[in-house]
């Protein structure tokens, strides 16, 4: 997977018609509560994938339509089982095919994707939160219009679970682990949930942090001060690397000082590097590195 760093991988993110692109992928571990690195990947793909509106597959054909999330989505060797829908808000579920003998589900939670969205990460007033502390109170208005839905649908779910989710999608499973804990939650450049005593509350649940370190999301908002906002979980920084020539927009690499560049930035022509190190792509084109870059998993 190439970097981008143009307007398009940053708003658009579900327009891409590119995901799961690694060849003789291993399988998703399901059992493993430890951060994994293939499953960081699949989680963050995944997280990208729920961007990506579904269009109308062919009447012609029993087979997944090349638009549509499914098509996608059986690459990995998942199925999208069912999707929630509320107000702006989308999560999808995903499970392995019936026949792959082995059972585990993924809730991915959609990011900002339309203007009520961004007034949800706008509203950071703080607001009690039932199991302790308090929370983003955008944040806790957005997931609790779609929050019975998702515990019905989880209800009898007996197998092991993971959220997950890019940017607001990654503080909405980090609210959802809250309410119902499951085996593991990966996010990926979500901003601040709550303040301590919601992150102390969430005790031993497993919540792994991917961050891109020249990502401005996970920074809001401002931590301590009067709010006390902080992050939950354990932290997975991922550090600049140069890129390669297929890279669009900007390559993310430590000539800064390029006039070129400079003159992209103040022109708009590409956002600047913490806005374009937030697109989910890059999150993607990272952990891929990482992950082909292990002996071992």
């Amino acid at each position: 997977m190439d970097f981008d760093y143009s307007w398009n991988a940053l708003t658009e993110p579900g327009e891409s018609t590119c995901f799961f692109d690694i060849d003789n992928p291993i399988d998703f571990d399901n059992e493993t509560e430890e951060y994994h690195a293939f499953n960081a990947w699949v989680l963050a793909e995944l997280s990208r994938l729920v961007y990506k509106e579904n269009l109308a597959a062919s009447s012609s054909s029993s087979l997944p339509s090349p638009r549509t999330r499914a098509h996608f989505a059986k690459k990995a060797n998942l199925i999208e089982k069912w999707t929630l829908t509320a107000e702006g808000l989308f999560c999808a579920y995903f499970v392995p095919p019936p026949d792959s003998g082995t059972k585990y589900g993924i809730l991915a939670f959609r990011g900002t994707h339309e203007i009520r969205n961004w007034v949800s990460n706008l509203n950071a007033i703080p607001a009690p939160w039932p199991t302790g502390g308090v929370v983003h109170n955008g944040y806790r208005k957005a997931l609790g219009r779609i929050w019975i839905e998702i515990e019905q649908a989880l209800s009898q779910i007996r197998y092991p679970l993971f959220y997950t989710g890019h940017s607001f999608g990654g503080a909405l499973a980090v609210l959802a682990a809250s309410r119902r804990p499951p085996h593991a939650v990966y996010t990926f450049g979500s901003p601040r949930v709550g303040n301590t005593e919601f992150s102390d509350s969430l005790g031993r649940t497993r919540i792994y942090r991917v961050v891109n370190c020249r990502d401005i999301v996970p920074k809001l908002p401002p931590a301590g001060g009067p709010l006390d906002f902080c992050h939950a979980g354990e932290q997975h920084l991922l550090t600049p690397i140069r890129q390669s020539r297929n890279t669009k927009g900007l390559i993310d690499s430590t000539d800064d000082r390029n006039t070129t560049k400079i003159a992209k930035y103040l022109t708009m022509q590409v956002p600047p590097p913490p806005m374009a190190n937030h697109a989910p792509v890059n999150y993607v084109a990272h952990l891929e590195r990482q992950f082909l870059g292990c002996e071992g998993v």
